[in-house]
Parts: C-alpha cells; sequence; structure tokens
C-alpha cells in the first residue's frame, strides 16, 4: 500500500459519498500497514459516513481464520447508525478502534493491537 493507493481510496470514497450512493464504507486491507492507512485516511477524510478497515490474521486455509468473522463484524458497524461522525475505524477479533490512535504491536497470538483509545 503507497501514499498514491491511500489517495485513491480517499478520492473513490469521497466521490461515492458526494453522489451518496453509500452510507459507510468497509475496507479489506494486509495487516502489515493497516494502520498507517488508517492513520492517514483518518487525516484527509474528514466525512461522517463511518470507514471501518478490517483484515486477517489467519489465511482462509488455516484452522481458526478469522477474516470472515472480522469482515462481517466491520459490515455490522459501518452500517451502524452510532458509527456516524467517528472517523475511520478499525474492527479486529470483536473490537473497535480509532484509526488515528492504532499502534500495531507484533504478537503471534490473537490480540492483534496494543490500543490506547477506543470507541466508544
Amino acid at each position: 500500500m503507497t501514499i498514491q493507493h491511500v489517495k485513491q481510496l480517499k478520492d473513490i470514497i469521497l466521490e461515492a459519498v458526494t453522489n451518496k450512493y453509500y452510507d459507510g464504507f468497509v475496507i479489506t486491507h494486509g495487516t502489515d500497514t493497516l494502520e498507517e492507512t488508517a492513520f492517514l485516511l483518518d487525516l484527509i477524510l474528514g466525512i461522517e459516513q463511518p470507514v471501518v478497515i478490517t483484515g486477517a490474521m489467519r489465511s482462509s486455509n488455516e484452522i481458526g481464520s478469522d477474516g470472515l468473522y472480522n469482515y462481517i463484524s466491520a459490515i455490522r458497524v459501518a452500517s451502524d447508525e452510532k458509527a456516524r461522525h467517528k472517523g475511520v475505524m478499525v474492527v479486529f477479533n470483536d473490537e473497535i478502534h480509532t484509526g488515528v490512535m492504532l499502534p500495531k504491536h507484533i504478537r503471534l497470538i490473537q490480540t492483534h493491537f496494543k490500543v490506547q483509545i477506543m470507541v466508544r
């Protein structure tokens, strides 16, 4: 994921908001740069519609794959009225986090990120 990719995401989202196509957005993302994308989008978007980023720590061919569950959870958050005006959020492992305060904490267990501030 490059800065140019993030800019393209921003442009696509803003066009959809301008044309009133969507009430919320879900972005699936690899975990290597997920937190940087969430942070940057949170800084440059400034929209009321929820933007939720999610991914998977275990691929679909592994036991305990978490991708589909995280995706469904992200859709539920993005479609909830309470998620409006919250900025960019990251949904992982039954948790909702702000995109701007999400430092990645590398571990080999299911707890993916060490979080300082959570969305309420």
